[in-house]
């Protein structure tokens, strides 16, 4: 089965048959490289800008009126957060 750019590459089955054998050092080391990879193929968001709602520049910190009550948050927060 071709894996990225036409390399061999395991069977998705068969990585996932092998993930309840792993150790939690091991399974921790995937994890890290899964991570890398996605970030390479479409950035790493903990990097990317995001927005800041309000003029504190604090966002989830401060209290707003949502629907006639005072709610803690950014006003484009979900309500439930």
């Amino acid at each position: 089965m071709p894996g990225f750019h036409g390399d061999p590459a395991l069977p998705l089955a068969l990585i996932a048959q092998a993930i309840p054998k792993l150790s939690r050092h091991d399974l921790e080391a995937l994890t890290e490289r899964l991570i890398d990879r996605l970030d390479t193929i479409d950035g790493d968001t903990d990097l990317e800008e995001e927005t800041d709602w309000c003029e504190a520049r604090d966002d989830g910190c401060g209290p707003h009126v949502s629907r006639g009550r005072v709610v803690w948050g950014s006003e484009h927060d979900e309500e439930g957060f």
